[in-house]
């Protein structure tokens, strides 16, 4: 199964940022972007668990609302603001 290595960011300029240092850190490796707000960020965890079994789950500019995703995340993400 592919594992994808899987940012989540801030559908902003910073946001955008993120992204383009993102793809530059990863290089070659097989990865997922989501740009997202704050309306859609706890539904988005969650599909990203179930449809992809993520090798890493990087947030960047972005937290969680709801403390479902948050536990969702509790060992499994990097937080960077």
């Amino acid at each position: 199964m592919n594992r994808p290595h899987v940012l989540i960011t801030h559908n902003d300029l910073d946001g955008a940022g993120c992204a383009v240092v993102f793809r530059k850190v990863m290089g070659d490796k097989d990865i997922k972007i989501y740009h997202e707000g704050y309306d859609t960020i706890d539904s988005r965890i969650r599909s990203v668990f179930e449809d992809h079994h993520p090798s890493t789950i990087t947030l960047a500019d972005i937290s969680p609302v709801s403390s479902e995703a948050i536990a969702l995340l509790d060992t499994a993400a990097k937080f960077i603001d």
